[in-house]
């Protein structure tokens, strides 16, 4: 599983997702226990807007991402 992984190297790891919060949640929250920084955002990649907001929240809140996962 990423998650692991990416727990494993201490990185910041982004899941989103447009209709399953939970799951983002639930896996964020395993990347946060094991080492890493998870980070759920719920957003529509499909949607430019949406996009575009995630890109300037990353941006200004963590200076750089390590891993996005999005599940479309």
């Amino acid at each position: 599983m990423a998650a692991l992984l990416d727990s494993r190297a201490g990185t910041k790891s982004i899941r989103s997702d447009y209709d399953r919060a939970e799951t983002i949640e639930e896996t964020a929250e395993l990347v946060t226990g094991l080492g890493g920084a998870g980070i759920p955002v719920q957003v529509d990649h499909l949607e430019p807007e949406q996009v575009r907001r995630l890109a300037e929240r990353l941006r200004t809140d963590h200076g750089h991402v390590d891993v996005l996962v999005h599940d479309i």
